[in-house]
Parts: C-alpha cells; sequence; structure tokens
C-alpha cells in the first residue's frame, strides 16, 4: 500500500488527504446526535483502525470510544424505559425517563 492512497474496508482507495478529512469530518458529525456515524467511520476505515495513517487512525479510535460511550449511556435508558417500562419503573420516574414527553418549548427549541 503506497503511501499516498488509504484503502477503506471495501478496497476502494482514497487519497491520503480526502481520506483524513473525510474521516475528520464522520467525526464530528457524530457530535450532532449522529452516534450511528461514529460507528461508520470505524467501519469504514476499518483497515486503518490498527495499522495506518495516523491521522485516521486517531479519528477512527476516538469513533470508537465515542461509540462505545454512547452506547453505554443509551443502552441502559433503552432497557429500563423501553423493554421494562411502567412495570419495573414507578410512574414519576417512568415520565421522567419518557422522552416523548420533554418540554422543549421550556428549553427554547421549538419547530
Amino acid at each position: 500500500m503506497d503511501g499516498l492512497i488509504v484503502e477503506t474496508v471495501d478496497g476502494e482507495p482514497l487519497e491520503r488527504d480526502n481520506a483524513r478529512t473525510l474521516s475528520k469530518r464522520v467525526f464530528y458529525a457524530g457530535w450532532l446526535f449522529l452516534p450511528w456515524l461514529w460507528a461508520v467511520n470505524v467501519w469504514m476505515f476499518w483497515p486503518d483502525f490498527r495499522h495506518g495513517d495516523a491521522v485516521v487512525k486517531a479519528y477512527t479510535r476516538r469513533s470508537a470510544a465515542c461509540f462505545a460511550g454512547w452506547c453505554c449511556l443509551f443502552l441502559p435508558w433503552m432497557v429500563l424505559f423501553m423493554a421494562a417500562g411502567s412495570s419495573l419503573l414507578n410512574a414519576s420516574v417512568y415520565q421522567k425517563l419518557d422522552a416523548y414527553r420533554l418540554d422543549l418549548a421550556a428549553w427554547g427549541i421549538g419547530f
């Protein structure tokens, strides 16, 4: 593999600068409450996750860490709220965890 080429998981060669830019943009886009982009970033640049271009490797590792952290926060909420529901939690806790009932107007967010 040439030093100016970064290979994606499907074997498509990208120029090093384009791969760095793409990896960086996908990492930062994950912070816009799109954590699945972090998983896509790791998957797309899997060959560089362990050894490869240093910049791409850094952003894919950060993406993996952020995705794992997001899953550690989101999955317990999903299991408690959606799977167990009000049968496990009392009514006041269940309503506080209900994202559907959030008052976005009080936060200054309106559609």
